[in-house]
């Protein structure tokens, strides 16, 4: 780092201003290390992170370091480890979600939020109303993309380590492992509330929670849960989400006996965005922000004003057009065009948002086929998109079998958490505006 003494006097302020990124290597001060592709890529490329600049690392083993780039290749960076710092707390109070596998993002977005909230870990669940049956390389896939949101989550919100996810259990299975602690499990049938159980029980230690998937447990299953000695509870007088369900639950839980609004902070940052009125910056449109990673292409960049929002669109030609000595020669057509260009390029307030590699828009094609019913649909969707000509095969085929508008949904919601987590990273405020413009 620039200075020890900043280093040592480790506070929230460095923690929110200094980017924190993962690595699953050991660390220790003194020691140089290669960082990760996918994490140099982003730090050089989005954040055009430079030599010298200041980075905290974090490994899962409960601590922080701070560390210099040294070399910031786009492939692979080269890090100095300067110190050793202490890590954020854990919260008092254990929580294990018990989580039965949901559909498309639902499943990311309920660890993602969890994690923030600061869930100790995570097991999935296999239950009747499962619609997704994972197995063999199906579920190491998922269970790879699953942790690598976990991980995102802890780097935006300053846990330093990695709650566990566990693969898939049969209920029963779970039923039968003995892990002394309180165990919950949401039913709106329940007489008591999460809240009032936590009142009535007063001090304890760690909790594991049950969320069912969409459609909830069955009567059978709940009957079961029961005989098993798991106490339900409910969320009040409305029927959630699975995805809203367990973030609410985990919420309620460290308010009332964890840690959540002990620490006093001037900022905070979460799931609707840095609060705005702590900074006076403008809150940026999130739909603005979605709608621009929509038209991503490769050979072109968009910059954002950190400050207003503005985004400024930079293609490869734009950029030469900037660089030439021949601005006044320009056509009139491209004058106002390259101004701006030059603008973004020259200040500081503006920063890339995710190219195509980072939004990888295959990626999230593969992942709604895969997101699919199990059966002949799946599989016709899956030969669709193996080779050349994929995208094309891929929306013919999903206007023919009348699934196009979910696809959309599907690939809206997957940008928009691309954008969120941006934007969450940066400490940009935003406002969710794509149900007010009808998105």
């Amino acid at each position: 780092m620039r200075n020890d003494s900043k280093v040592d006097r480790r506070s929230r302020e460095f923690v929110v201003r200094t980017h924190r990124v993962y690595t699953p290597q050991a660390l220790e001060p003194g020691r140089e290390i290669r960082l990760e592709e996918q994490a140099s890529h982003y730090l050089g490329r989005v954040l055009r992170v430079a030599a010298g600049q200041g980075l905290v690392l974090f490994n899962g083993d409960g601590h922080e370091y701070a560390a210099e780039v040294l070399r910031p290749a786009r492939t692979g960076m080269t890090l100095r480890v300067d110190s050793r710092l202490p890590g954020l707390p854990e919260s008092p109070l254990s929580i294990t979600v018990v989580q039965a596998l949901s559909r498309g993002e639902r499943m990311a977005e309920t660890l993602q939020k969890c994690t923030e909230l600061g869930a100790a870990g995570f097991q999935l669940l296999d239950s009747e109303r499962v619609e997704v049956r994972l197995r063999g390389d199906k579920l190491e896939k998922r269970m790879a993309h699953w942790r690598g949101v976990i991980v995102s989550a802890c780097e935006q919100c300053g846990r330093s380590r990695v709650p566990e996810l566990a693969p898939p259990l049969g209920l029963d299975e779970w039923l039968q492992a003995d892990s002394g602690a309180d165990r919950l499990v949401l039913d709106p049938g329940a007489y008591r509330s999460v809240a009032q159980w936590a009142a009535d029980v007063g001090a304890v230690s760690s909790v594991q929670l049950a969320i069912g998937p969409e459609g909830g447990f069955s009567d059978a299953e709940l009957a079961r849960l029961r005989a098993a000695g798991v106490e339900g509870v409910n969320l009040g007088p409305r029927i959630l989400r699975t995805e809203t369900a367990a973030p609410a639950a985990v919420a309620i839980l460290q308010a009332l006996v964890g840690d959540l609004g002990t620490m006093e902070t001037s900022t905070a940052t979460g799931a609707l965005g840095t609060v705005a009125g702590a900074s006076g910056v403008k809150p940026v449109s999130l739909k603005a922000v979605v709608d621009q990673l929509e038209v991503m292409t490769d050979g072109l960049r968009a910059l954002i004003n950190r400050n207003t929002g503005e985004i400024i669109e930079v293609s490869d030609e734009l950029e030469m057009m900037a660089d030439a000595d021949n601005k006044d020669e320009q056509p009139e057509w491209a004058k106002e065009a390259i101004r701006d260009v030059r603008r973004a390029l020259d200040s500081e307030d503006f920063i890339d948002l995710p190219d195509t590699f980072d939004i990888h828009q295959y990626r999230i094609m593969k992942d709604f086929c895969w997101d699919l019913p199990e059966g002949p649909l799946r599989e016709d969707f899956l030969r669709a998109i193996r080779g050349s000509g994929a995208f094309r095969r891929f929306k013919d085929l999903a206007h023919a079998r009348g699934i196009v508008d979910d696809w959309y949904r599907y690939r809206d919601d997957a940008l928009a958490r691309i954008a969120r987590d941006f934007l969450e990273v940066e400490g940009i405020p935003y406002i969710d505006d794509r149900q007010q413009e009808g998105g």
